[in-house]
């Protein structure tokens, strides 16, 4: 069957939806843990970092509602609308909550502009962006029968992700090029939301 695992051999034992999602959740801890760690005082010191690693967790936490949703819809606990609207809900709920955090450090960070290494903010970010790839792959070779409202709202977030820490390099170049430290503070309020 295209688009599903080798394991996946009917729709009756198909799990090919659950396990996509715990492979792209799979890939968000590495990027997290590497920008995370990434961002840290002794090593970048980037905003940037720190809410790119921090919106990762709220991705995760989306891709584990949908693969959540999916299996209560495999199970037959839920319908297929209201579990991806529970899905959804859950990242809306999660993605305002990490844009306010980071629209106010970044607006003190802009008032009091920290230290930040830059290149290592660009060696990072670019890792993640690189990163970021493969889950746009793994989520993009779905099942047509898998494709629903949940998995297109996650395409173009992930395709966001990608571009996002391509934005974080981008503002490393410009922070190196020109030695300001507004940079990082004022990408991140522009990007991560």
């Amino acid at each position: 069957m295209q688009g599903h695992y080798p394991s996946c051999t009917n729709h009756v034992n198909c799990w090919c939806e659950v396990k996509r999602y715990g492979h792209i959740i799979a890939l968000g801890a590495l990027i997290f843990v590497i920008e995370f760690v990434g961002s840290l005082k002794i090593f970048s010191g980037s905003l940037s970092l720190q809410a790119d690693a921090w919106h990762v967790v709220v991705c995760n936490s989306m891709y584990a509602s949908a693969a959540i949703a999916a299996a209560m819809v495999k199970l037959r606990f839920a319908s297929h609308e209201k579990a991806e609207l529970g899905a959804v809900f859950v990242l809306a709920i999660g993605l305002l909550t990490v844009v306010g955090i980071i629209i106010f450090e970044a607006l003190g960070r802009l008032a009091h502009p920290p230290e930040v290494t830059s290149s290592i903010m660009i060696v990072v970010a670019a890792i993640g962006g690189l990163l970021n790839w493969r889950p746009q792959h793994v989520h993009h070779g779905a099942a047509h029968d898998h494709k629903g409202h949940v998995h297109g709202f996650a395409a173009i977030h992930i395709m966001g992700d990608k571009w996002q820490s391509w934005g974080v390099v981008a503002g490393g170049l410009f922070k190196l090029g020109w030695e300001q430290t507004w940079p990082d503070s004022f990408v991140q309020a522009y990007v991560d939301p």
